[in-house]
């Protein structure tokens, strides 16, 4: 049975850490760090996607009319929707969708349209999902046909196409926000919206590290502190699926600076192996600085583990200089 320092390289599936959006794909990954929170993007091929719904990626995309395009259908306008990320003051990071219009300018698409799939004989083909094109084409009379984009073997939409949909001139006539991905909180401090219960679940550890603990070189002049409240609606067993622990979820941050920064180091840095601890789970903080971390129990018997594993014993003093 793997060791949850073993999956924590693993997607963390209870807050879905890879999320396939119709046209792009958000990453959200833990990484040797436990957080949820990964990088924002969307790749420049986004081109289309349907605009039913609450979004295609956050529901089941709709069954999409697919149609060969007519030989006398004359687009006069086309549609299309498109997903993105958009920051909106003091609201933080949202997942939006822009429903667009273009005018004119249509035959190279329809005719691009109209080609056979193309057929180049066997290819390798690569594993990465890629989300169905949706373009809604509309003739003088209002008529609308969703038509089918020609693709190779691999399914990789035809390059005429994707390039005729570039060349549109794409005007927004609707922005509509389907979820926030990122507080005003994790923005501005960094921090990510949810940890895994590091030192809940590293008590856990059957087979336990005796290594001292690690303190980051050189001494950082700032740690940023992180603090979780415990998420009871998301939890994650220990080792060997030992109990049930409620993931962390961001209430606030600060930051430790000077004297206050030299007194926890020093203290963690000379920290012994963690007590018998019976205490049930309480909030934590993750202290770090770009790169390693130290989770800290903000109450109860005071344990705090590294990004290297090992369970360690500080104090309330210690642990009152990074409780905000």
């Amino acid at each position: 049975m793997p060791s949850v320092r073993d999956r924590m390289s693993r997607p963390f599936l209870s807050l879905l850490a890879i999320v396939l959006l119709a046209g792009c794909t958000r990453a959200e990954t833990i990484g040797n760090a436990g957080s949820t929170t990964g990088n924002t993007s969307l790749p420049s091929e986004t081109l289309g996607v349907h605009c039913s719904g609450s979004g295609p990626g956050l529901s089941p995309n709709p069954e999409v009319p697919y149609q060969p395009l007519p030989v006398d259908f004359a687009a006069v306008s086309a549609t299309r929707c498109l997903q993105t990320f958009l920051g909106v003051p003091g609201e933080g990071e949202w997942l939006t969708i822009e429903e667009q219009t273009a005018a004119g300018g249509l035959t190279q698409l329809a005719d691009a349209l109209r080609k056979p799939d193309i057929n180049q004989g066997a290819a390798a083909c690569d594993l990465a999902w890629r989300a169905p094109i949706v373009i809604t084409l509309i003739d003088a009379s209002g008529k609308t046909v969703i038509p089918r984009v020609p693709v190779n073997e691999c399914q990789t939409p035809s390059p005429e196409v994707v390039t005729a949909i570039k060349q549109l001139q794409w005007t927004t006539v609707k922005q509509t926000k389907l979820r926030q991905v990122r507080s005003q909180l994790e923005i501005g401090s960094g921090c990510g919206g949810s940890w895994k219960p590091m030192v809940a679940l590293e008590g856990t550890n059957p087979d336990p590290k005796s290594h001292a603990p690690s303190v980051p070189t050189p001494r950082p002049a700032v740690l940023r502190v992180c603090r979780y409240s415990l998420n009871s609606a998301d939890t994650i067993a220990g080792y060997n699926n030992t109990g049930s622990y409620a993931v962390g979820k961001l209430a606030s941050a600060g930051e430790l600076t000077g004297t206050k920064l030299d007194a926890f180091l020093d203290a963690y840095a000379k920290a012994g192996p963690a007590k018998p601890c019976s205490s049930p789970q309480v909030p934590f903080a993750i202290v770090s600085p770009s790169g390693p971390w130290i989770a800290v129990e903000l109450g109860g018997c005071h344990r705090a583990t590294g990004d290297n594993g090992g369970l360690f014993q500080l104090d309330a003093a210690t642990v009152a200089l990074i409780s905000g």
